[in-house]
């Protein structure tokens, strides 16, 4: 009955074009229907059916920050399933659950993905800690790959995608880019990335490196990089491609990305003829999505310096970070944090975080927030998956 009120008296009174369409559900209605729902492995996209076309919902379970999950399960790390933590009671009433029947969304298809590519956690504070920092290696991967699947197709074989979804409406635990809290979790920044309108990004299923460019402009002899490291991130393949990228257009490197053995990193640059920086990306890369070394990386020596920015009704920081150490820093997460709570501002806006930074390699990126929301005690807070203790810097 809303729906014939909409269609046949709302949008003719107040709309006046007989040619608006009402699409009555986001995943069917002439679309080829959402999905998939469960987390897959990031190659795996690249060769799932309903990539393709318009993919009106797809929903990768982006897992919130451990300091976010704190704040909605007081008891978190000290009730467990036995045999599946963390899917206990709570994590389920939060939206980690298994679904029953053929329902593929299932959280257990994002757990198993933690487990079996970043080794297992205990059941304590310390061990959710531990499998929260491992979900964000996850998130980052999975929601970057959905859209760079989509993103190789672009003007052939698909058109666009929507995610389920931006944002969730209750603290839960999956399907959200940013959280109740505002808080993005690393999955926003593999969104940002592969979505940006210029994204060199690799291709999955090819191994090819391939460059995005969704503007009306060709970019004239823009230079692509393809950087390939070992396991202490030392560089043994380079190959660099000097091209016109068309407008709405996806170009295709000619190299293929050697396959190897073990872990290996993957550093994709583009860069305009003035050497600007037009779009880059680190991928890390195991034939069997094997990564439980990572538990054991060395720990990267880091330098953060900031300067602040006066702008109005609002303050911004420029940070720049510099791996000034010999080891991979692997996702560093910076927050904007009360010295006193110790809890990061929010909202905080970021151009680029949970950075990648290979040995000698320098960043620099911006946040702001409300000045209102600032205190007088602000700190700028940062650690890599690969760093055991969180280092504060005074601002």
């Amino acid at each position: 009955p809303r729906e014939e009120l909409i269609t046949t008296k709302i949008l003719p009174r107040y709309d006046g074009r007989d040619s608006r369409f009402y699409l009555k559900a986001s995943n069917s209605d002439g679309m080829h229907g959402g999905g998939p729902y469960q987390t897959l492995e990031p190659k795996a996209y690249f060769s799932e059916r309903r990539l393709s076309g318009f993919s009106s919902e797809i929903g990768p379970s982006g897992v919130p920050v451990f300091e976010s999950v704190e704040k909605f399960m007081p008891d978190l790390g000290k009730t467990w399933m036995p045999g599946r933590f963390p899917l206990d009671g709570v994590w389920a009433y939060h939206d980690a659950n298994d679904w029953p029947g053929r329902d593929t969304r299932k959280f257990s298809f994002y757990d198993d993905i933690v487990r079996n590519s970043y080794g297992s956690v205990d059941s304590t504070l310390s061990g959710a800690e531990e499998y929260l920092d491992k979900c964000q290696l996850v998130n980052y991967n999975v929601y970057r790959a959905c859209i760079e699947a989509i993103s190789s197709q672009l003007w052939g074989n698909a058109s666009g995608i929507l995610l389920w979804k931006s944002n969730s409406s209750w603290p839960s635990i999956p399907w959200q880019t940013y959280d109740w809290f505002l808080q993005a979790h690393a999955g926003y920044y593999g969104v940002k990335k592969s979505a940006a309108p210029t994204d060199i990004f690799f291709n999955r299923k090819n191994r090819k490196v391939q460059v995005l460019n969704a503007t009306y402009k060709v970019i004239r002899e823009a230079k692509a990089t393809a950087e390939l490291f070992n396991e202490k991130a030392e560089k043994f393949w380079e190959r660099t491609w000097i091209t016109n990228l068309k407008e709405n257009a996806v170009a295709d490197f000619p190299d293929t990305v050697p396959v190897v053995e073990g872990i290996s990193y993957l550093k994709v640059t583009l860069k305009d003829q003035k050497g600007r920086v037009l779009s880059d990306n680190f991928y890390w890369l195991s034939i069997n999505n094997d990564f439980r070394k990572f538990n054991t990386l060395p720990e990267p020596n880091l330098k953060v310096s900031v300067k602040k920015e006066e702008l109005k009704d609002k303050s911004r920081y420029r940070v720049t970070v510099t791996n000034t150490g010999n080891t991979l820093a692997l996702m560093i997460q910076l927050k904007l944090a009360d010295k006193v709570s110790g809890m990061e501002v929010l909202p905080s806006f970021w151009s680029d975080n949970f950075l990648s930074l290979l040995p000698g390699e320098v960043k620099t990126i911006y946040v702001e927030a409300g000045t209102g929301n600032l205190s007088e005690n602000m700190v700028l807070e940062y650690k890599a998956f690969n760093m055991k203790k969180t280092v504060s810097e005074r601002l």
